[in-house]
């Protein structure tokens, strides 16, 4: 009488006649080289996936929110180069909206504004809210704000 070959591993009884074969699922084998490369296009994925995070998130974090202008304060006068060539200046400032926290931002200027400004000095400002409200970047620096009329 001929005997079928079983699958070692393989669980399975047969109608009537009293046998139990193991019938567990085949294992994933993975040899070293195949465990590493996984673990590589694993890595790398999640890689990517945090990069483009990294890129996208603030590009969409101010993308299609309206201006608002508003008065902001000087905080500190900034060279951010001191070539010959370009120089390039920029003021610290802190705006406050109309209901929330003060934000500060870092904004380029060109050089007659730069002089024209002091620290200290009030600015009219145009400026964006993130979209979740937690942070505001300073567009433009309009002009130096009017005193007030002394009554």
């Amino acid at each position: 009488m001929a005997t079928k070959y079983i699958r070692k591993g393989y669980r399975h009884k047969a109608l009537g006649s009293g046998t139990e074969y193991d019938a567990s699922p085949p294992r994933l084998r993975l040899g070293l080289r195949q465990r590493l490369m996984l673990d590589y296009v694993g890595i790398a994925a999640f890689a990517i996936v945090l990069g483009l995070s990294q890129v996208v998130v603030p590009r969409l974090q101010f993308e299609g929110q309206p201006l608002f202008d508003g008065e902001g304060v000087v905080l500190e006068k900034r060279m951010l180069s001191v070539s010959s060539d370009n120089p390039q200046y920029a003021i610290h400032i802190e705006v406050t909206p109309a209901e929330g926290a003060p934000w500060q931002g870092l904004v380029a200027v060109q050089p007659a504004e730069w002089e024209a400004m002091s620290e200290g000095a009030a600015v009219m400002v145009s400026y964006q809210v993130s979209r979740w409200g937690d942070k505001a970047r300073v567009l433009e620096v309009h002009r130096v704000a009017p005193a007030e009329p002394i009554h």
